[in-house]
């Protein structure tokens, strides 16, 4: 996510890209919509799994990922990096 804040505050294009290209760039994508874009967990989630990206739904622990605590850490981490 840094390096997405980086990249938008000199207006450069990001590229994400796992080896499969499916959970992670997935998941990354969902982070990037709530933080940056600021939808809804549940949207941006929806997005993920159904938005025909090749999720694989056998990940149960991905959606931990979104919880309140992590998505509050992240934007903590953003606005302080040095905390």
């Amino acid at each position: 996510m840094q390096q997405i804040q980086t990249a938008q505050a000199q207006q450069q294009k990001v590229l994400i890209h796992c080896y499969h290209g499916a959970d992670r760039t997935g998941a990354s994508v969902a982070m990037y919509r709530i933080i940056f874009e600021h939808w809804p967990v549940e949207q941006a989630l929806a997005e993920m799994k159904y938005g025909g990206f090749g999720f694989h739904p056998i990940w149960v622990n991905i959606d931990a990922l979104f919880r309140p605590e992590n998505i509050k850490w992240i934007r903590q981490q953003l606005s302080n990096p040095s905390d």
